[in-house]
């Protein structure tokens, strides 16, 4: 299938060349067809011809233009060239962004083994019971960050919660909080009891 800013079936080869400089010639915007006058009468001339792109083309009027304009349908061929353009754009940012983001979740994931292998080392430690329990929390603390990091890397969400229709269950996890994950489930069963 012809995309619409490519020749069309039946178009003329010098209808075809005027837009062709209408469209990738002319920079700047509101485009004008005087414009694509002045355009081709800057080019370098051949027997009374112009030489664009090795080919000879006239200096059309500007009704010429007008009419080519009008019945090859010049602004939505440039629309629908632009559109193109963004969407090719669009395509090399998204690939640079997942290229990019496998680079960092690599690295998150990483993070999350050095994580295990620093508390591995230091439960063989000789450290003190309150110094270990403060390092353990410092390493919890970095596995924590770590893993939401490795979470957003992958399009997840930094809270790790399940959900129905019913029920919303958020419980946030503190090191040494038992107690208080015990309450918090029995609230929310108490809450899934009044649903029904």
């Amino acid at each position: 299938m012809v995309e619409l800013w490519e020749r069309q079936k039946g178009e003329r080869d010098a209808s075809y060349i005027y837009f062709d400089i209408y469209l990738r010639e002319l920079k700047h915007t509101p485009k004008k067809l005087k414009d694509v006058i002045d355009y081709i009468e800057s080019l370098p001339l051949h027997d009374s011809l112009r030489l664009y792109k090795n080919n000879l083309i006239e200096v059309p009027t500007i009704d010429q233009l007008k009419n080519f304009s009008k019945r090859w349908k010049w602004q939505e061929r440039e629309t629908a060239y632009i559109n193109h353009l963004n969407q090719i754009d669009e395509e090399v940012r998204n690939q640079k962004y997942h290229d990019e983001n496998n680079e960092h979740t690599d690295s998150f994931g990483q993070d999350l083994k050095d994580w295990d292998d620093l508390s591995k080392k230091l439960k063989e430690s000789d450290y003190s019971l309150s110094t270990i329990v403060r390092l353990k929390l410092d390493i919890q603390k970095g596995k924590d960050i770590a893993y939401k990091n490795y979470r957003l890397g992958n399009g997840r969400s930094t809270n790790i919660s399940e959900s129905n229709d019913k029920v919303k269950v958020d419980a946030e996890v503190n090191y040494g909080g038992f107690d208080n994950l015990v309450k918090a489930l029995d609230e929310t069963r108490k809450q899934y009891r009044k649903q029904k």
